[in-house]
């Protein structure tokens, strides 16, 4: 079989860093300073460990609307390396062997799908959780009896 299968994972934290140039007078690349940073690597580092491709801190999941919130679930409290402090994490179910169409321009459209894809972001709505194609085809294993039965192993 010649199929390449690619899987990513994500770490989302928030929280302050320092912007810097790092480099030589030939190369310069930019760098990022903060625990913060560190934060996030961590949490995508552990995305393989729990077996899922999104983890959230407390700090980035606070800053999501409540319709964002609701669409994601507390897998674990985990206290990280050079912290005393336990921190829940939470994660936004996705499954991720799938096929997507390939995205394109609508067949009688005169837009490109740069436009398209814009025009479409200038028109988010909440609604968007419940309505988008795609985000229901990923979301398509956390049913709302899998989101009631984790709840219950996690709080017990």
């Amino acid at each position: 079989d010649d199929r390449f299968l690619l899987r990513m994972g994500f770490g989302l934290h928030a929280g302050w860093a320092i912007e810097g140039a790092v480099g030589s007078l030939q190369k310069v690349d930019a760098t990022y300073l903060s625990p913060h940073v560190n934060m996030a690597a961590r949490m995508e580092a552990a995305t393989r460990q729990f077996g899922v491709s999104i983890l959230l801190t407390r700090n980035f999941f606070k800053l999501l609307s409540e319709s964002a919130q609701a669409h994601c679930r507390k897998i674990d409290v985990v206290t990280v390396k050079g912290s005393n402090v336990p921190m829940p994490i939470y994660t936004y179910d996705t499954f991720q062997n799938q096929v997507f169409p390939q995205l394109r321009a609508p067949k009688y459209s005169n837009l490109d799908l740069q436009e398209v894809l814009t025009r479409q972001a200038d028109n988010y709505d909440l609604l968007t959780w419940m309505s988008d194609p795609d985000l229901l085809q990923l979301r398509c294993l956390a049913t709302p009896e899998f989101m009631k039965l984790f709840d219950k192993g996690l709080n017990n």
